[in-house]
């Protein structure tokens, strides 16, 4: 078992967000299953909102994208083969 120092207003904070859960799961929960909930829980939810941060795209996205691209190379070529007959 290890010891964690939180803040009051923190503690406050995990408090409320473990009544939640044990009012939405129907059974008590301890800080450590309510930190690893969170933890958890917070990856999948916000992985779609931290992904541009870094200048990620989702995979379905990234093939739209190249598609559109290439596209563009093909029209651009069309027009310099074009221009130089």
């Amino acid at each position: 078992m290890t010891v964690i120092h939180i803040k009051d207003d923190t503690k406050e904070l995990l408090m409320k967000f473990m009544a939640e859960i044990r009012q939405k799961e129907k059974k008590r929960v301890s800080y450590d299953e309510t930190i690893k909930y969170l933890l958890e829980g917070g990856k999948r939810k916000n992985k779609k909102k931290l992904l541009p941060l870094f200048g990620c795209i989702e995979k379905g996205q990234a093939y739209k994208d190249l598609e559109e691209l290439r596209l563009l190379d093909e029209k651009r070529f069309e027009r310099l083969s074009r221009s130089r007959s």
